[in-house]
């Protein structure tokens, strides 16, 4: 298993199943460029994360090329609030059972801003089936 990277894409004037990093991406290029160059440093799956005040749309984006003109290949998710939570808690229960792998190594734990956001994603639900102080590093087998 190898990282995953999330950019939650908070959306206030369009529904998340009809928005898309395309809408503004000469505003925000620079942010998703550098994702895209992190991404490519840990070997990672990187994914843009639409979301809504409400909860009720998750348009989960996985990244899977990508230039200065845009995204150019992506994988493309609609979720529900129920299907997108089982998603994330299944990511972070994965990285906690690869705690015990001798190649995982935990990454410094979320400062208090990512962590309320994570929280406020998450609906106020700071446990929600995962601890967001436990996010490590799922380590490849190589």
């Amino acid at each position: 298993m190898k990282w995953v990277l999330f950019e939650f894409l908070r959306c206030v004037t369009v529904r998340p199943f009809n928005s898309h990093p395309r809408r503004y991406w000469d505003k925000n290029k620079r942010k998703f460029i550098s994702l895209w160059k992190l991404k490519e440093q840990l070997d990672a799956d990187l994914f843009l994360v639409n979301y809504e005040d409400s909860r009720e749309q998750f348009l989960k984006i996985k990244v899977l090329d990508l230039n200065p003109e845009g995204i150019q290949d992506e994988k493309v998710e609609r979720m529900n609030k129920t299907e997108f939570f089982s998603y994330f808690k299944e990511i972070n229960r994965r990285a906690r059972v690869s705690t015990n792998n001798p190649h995982s190594k935990p990454i410094s734990k979320p400062d208090e801003g990512s962590k309320k956001l994570i929280i406020d994603i998450l609906d106020g639900e700071p446990t929600g089936g995962f601890d967001v102080d436990s996010i490590y590093h799922i380590g490849d087998e190589r």
